[in-house]
């Protein structure tokens, strides 16, 4: 398992020869990001191309606390805002971190208020007032949000690769006992039951999500609780299980088998509505 050097810091992009160990790191830039999970960082090797990175072919999504078992050193530029663009560099043994342009240090940070808003080479990289309304932002946006969320936000993003606007009710249906089960599995890793604050988390991470309004998001969610020892309820009892084994899959970070099982998921509930 993951260790986490940077609480629920999200995804990143980064090449598969840095992950497979084959390269070390060399480059580190934040841009817009991607999907709700992802945090808009991206790692690379001293040897990936511009080829290599425009085709995507060698790029994946991974947790960006992957990045940071290999280089530690990466957890203290996560608070740096988007338009960070960074290099690794060491001297006497010592690895930090320069930006690209100039080569001038790269100051840690350990929270988004640590950052080095007075520094000349911050303000001359990064527009000071919007950066400091940004970081705060942010900040309280993370904080705000539990690693609960941050986990289903991670799960909906691997199963959904097209735009969420427009799911049919049937969908909708689906992800609510996905999401319910894949809860239920993580609080039994935990060792915890089920809560009113949690059932909230669902519904908001729907709402946000899917565009719901609380009645809906809420109804979909209380539907599975009413039904869940209901032996009678065999569709919702099925997607409780897949939701118990798709917390398995992102643990093991098998992407393809979430993906796969939704795509059949998804066409099984589309043919039985049609019966």
């Amino acid at each position: 398992m993951t260790k986490e050097l940077i609480s629920n810091g999200g995804n990143c992009l980064a090449s598969a020869a840095l992950l497979e160990g084959k390269q070390p790191l060399l480059w580190a830039f934040r841009e817009k990001s991607l999907m709700p999970s992802d945090s808009g960082w991206r790692f690379f090797a001293a040897t990936d191309t511009q080829t290599e990175i425009m085709d995507g072919k060698s790029i994946l999504l991974v947790d960006i606390n992957k990045i940071a078992e290999l280089e530690p050193i990466v957890a203290s530029i996560y608070w740096y805002p988007e338009g960070a663009d960074f290099q690794l560099a060491s001297k006497d043994g010592n690895k930090y971190f320069v930006y690209n342009d100039t080569f001038e240090r790269v100051l840690p940070a350990v929270n988004a208020k640590d950052l080095p808003f007075e520094t000349k080479a911050f303000q001359n990289h990064f527009e000071l007032l919007a950066v400091q309304e940004e970081a705060k932002g942010f900040e309280h946006e993370v904080l705000q949000m539990s690693a609960e969320q941050v986990d289903m936000l991670k799960l909906l993003d691997l199963m959904h690769v097209q735009d969420t606007d427009q799911l049919s009710t049937t969908e909708i249906f689906m992800n609510a006992g996905l999401l319910l089960g894949f809860v239920g599995a993580r609080n039994q890793a935990f060792h915890i039951d089920l809560n009113q604050n949690q059932v909230q988390d669902i519904a908001r991470t729907m709402m946000d999500y899917f565009n719901l309004d609380v009645e809906t998001a809420t109804a979909y969610v209380h539907h599975y609780l009413t039904i869940k020892h209901d032996g009678r309820a065999i569709a919702e009892q099925q997607l409780l299980m897949y939701g118990n084994k798709m917390y398995e899959w992102v643990l093991e970070d098998n992407f393809l088998a979430i993906k796969n099982e939704y795509a059949n998921l998804l066409m099984h509930h589309r043919k039985a509505n049609m019966l």
